[in-house]
């Protein structure tokens, strides 16, 4: 049971592939990202959520089979509290 409010405790990183190119969408389906129609849950584009070892990894594979070279891609942190709150962040 610990380990269980321990991993919904832990912090995540929002990695969105703003703006990608629309033959990038079944790379990105095949990672693990989803699509992000709903405005209030942040930018529409493709976005993934991993822990903190693995940020610098899809930074990489965005640039390097998404865009194609160095591009600006917002990551947003997402805690419990964001996670199971009415409210979205």
């Amino acid at each position: 049971m610990t380990a269980l409010l321990d991993g919904a405790r832990r912090a995540t990183y929002r990695i969105s592939a703003k703006r990608a190119p629309f033959d990038a969408k079944g790379k990105l389906k095949a990672r693990g990202y989803r699509w992000n129609g709903e405005a209030s849950l942040g930018p529409h584009a493709w976005s993934i959520e991993v822990e903190a070892e693995q940020v610098e990894l899809e930074l990489q594979f965005l640039e390097q089979e998404v865009f194609f070279g160095a591009a600006e891609i917002p990551i947003a942190k997402v805690t419990a509290f964001e996670r199971f709150s009415a409210t979205q962040y």
